[in-house]
């Protein structure tokens, strides 16, 4: 009995083994049957033209750079923003007229595009003869900074090196994305109408620049759109400097040289009198960044732009291209352009007709209004009036004339001006001086209304009496209507 258990043992772990193996064979089976490869779907990009640089909105895409490849080329694609990817559909990676295979495995993005070929309007030389005509046309002389003007001077002789199919991409790169109103990539990258001169360079640089980047791998292209570049940028920076110069910041208005009676202006009531003011400005200083609103803050903003664009974005492609052929670029990296001064230097000037516009006065006491506010032949233009009909003639008012300085782009400044105002008799009355000759009284007017009229207290009218026997005497001078008169005292010894 012993002698069987052996064999049937072994025939029941054999079964065992077999009915394992199988069911391992059926699992396998089906589970290759549920999860088949998946097969990669890729999202339509379009129509492209061949060394366009196209831009690809993508959340999230927020490192400088990312690896991807095009129809199975390895290729780089750098992030403008944190949503924006840019690559160039190189010409010899495409495929015109097929689908072409754009993959970025970080991004899990797959799109397709299909590629048509970039016509060129002329041969590559025709393309390409104005851009460089005005890159060698550059006065080296004329450029404050030397890595500049290195740059330049390295030009024309690299370019003269170049083969006939690195003058073809060129051209290509520059018709597909420049040469018309529809693939101007400085259109495409900012349409707004409304810009500065200053912006409108910055624009065009920026687009200019993004090509130089995008084929920094390609140097012929990245040098030629690098040199578009830095002539826009010798351009730019007489332009932009010159919003450092912009009277961002109101200082103060002055009245220039008015008649003053103990520091005080005199105002005769009802009588216009005219003012020329001056408006005390300063352009842009380094404090003025914190908490600047308006057009200062813009200013900043165009001039951190500006010098961003150099040191972040030009001086990396200087770099490359002087690493890819030292032999003719050796630039050292550039400076910001724009330094914006600890200190700004005040500027003064005559208040301007659009400038009066925004000038408010008012007077600070209740028996006094001023009319006949207006701008004329440089001056400003105010009669003041006492309100109150029974004041005595002789009398005046002291007050303030009140002014304020309120553009929409700047500061809010204000002041006050002493003033008087005099009624009319005494500031407008008949005043003169006596000259005494012998026994002759002679009127010498120096204000009123003519003609004058004279009444000695001899009788005589005139301004002119003889025959005078030492003693006092006093004349009477009234205006024409008789509405002032004064009193002068005479002396004959």
């Amino acid at each position: 009995m012993k002698r069987l258990i052996l064999p049937g043992f072994i025939v029941l772990f054999n079964l065992v083994m077999i009915s394992c193996s199988s069911d391992d064979d059926n699992l396998t089976d089906k589970k290759g049957e549920e999860d088949p490869p998946k097969e990669e779907e890729f999202e339509d990009g379009g129509t492209v033209y061949t060394s366009q640089l196209v831009t690809i909105d993508k959340k999230g895409a927020s490192a400088a750079s990312y690896e991807g490849t095009f129809n199975d080329h390895a290729i780089a694609l750098r992030s403008e923003t944190d949503s924006t990817l840019v690559f160039m559909v190189l010409s010899d990676l495409a495929k015109v007229g097929e689908d072409n295979f754009l993959k970025v495995p970080d991004l899990d993005l797959h799109i397709s595009y299909e590629v048509k070929q970039t016509e060129l309007p002329g041969t590559p030389d025709e393309v390409l003869t104005p851009l460089v005509t005005e890159i060698s046309t550059i006065d080296a002389g004329s450029i404050e900074d030397e890595s500049l003007k290195q740059f330049f001077e390295g030009f024309n002789a690299y370019y003269a090196s170049l083969s006939a199919s690195d003058k073809q991409a060129m051209a290509e790169a520059y018709a597909a994305n420049f040469n018309t109103d529809d693939s101007n990539l400085s259109q495409r990258m900012a349409p707004e109408d409304v810009l500065t001169s200053c912006e409108e360079h910055i624009r065009d640089m920026e687009a200019s620049a993004l090509v130089a980047i995008n084929t920094v791998e390609h140097p012929p292209v990245s040098i030629l759109f690098n040199a578009i570049t830095l002539v826009k940028l010798n351009t730019a920076v007489t332009t932009c400097r010159e919003i450092l110069d912009i009277p961002a910041t109101n200082l103060f208005l002055e009245f220039r040289e008015p008649e003053d009676d103990n520091g005080r202006v005199v105002f005769v009531s009802g009588t216009e009198r005219g003012f020329a003011l001056n408006l005390g400005t300063r352009g842009l200083q380094a404090s003025d960044e914190e908490g600047a609103t308006g057009i200062v803050a813009e200013s900043f903003e165009v001039i951190h732009r500006l010098n961003t664009l150099v040191t972040d974005k030009i001086n990396p492609v200087i770099a490359a291209n002087s690493e890819a052929v030292p032999e003719y670029f050796t630039a050292e990296p550039l400076p910001a352009p724009v330094s914006i001064p600890e200190e700004a230097e005040t500027q003064v000037a005559l208040l301007a007709e659009e400038q009066f516009m925004n000038v408010g006065f008012g007077v600070s006491g209740p028996d006094v209004s001023f009319t006949d506010l207006a701008y004329a032949d440089g001056s400003i233009h105010i009669a003041m009036n006492i309100l109150n009909p029974d004041w005595m003639e002789g009398d005046e008012i002291e007050t303030s004339l009140t002014y304020t300085y309120a553009p929409g782009n700047s500061n809010r400044i204000e002041g006050t001006l002493p003033i008087v105002v005099q009624t009319y008799c005494k500031g407008a009355g008949p005043a003169a001086d006596i000259e005494v000759s012998g026994d002759t009284a002679t009127v010498v007017p120096t204000r009123g209304n003519a003609p004058l009229s004279y009444t000695w207290s001899t009788g005589d009218e005139g301004p002119v009496v003889s025959g005078l026997a030492p003693g006092e005497y006093t004349v009477v001078i009234s205006d024409f209507n008789q509405r002032c008169s004064t009193t002068i005292y005479v002396t004959i010894e």
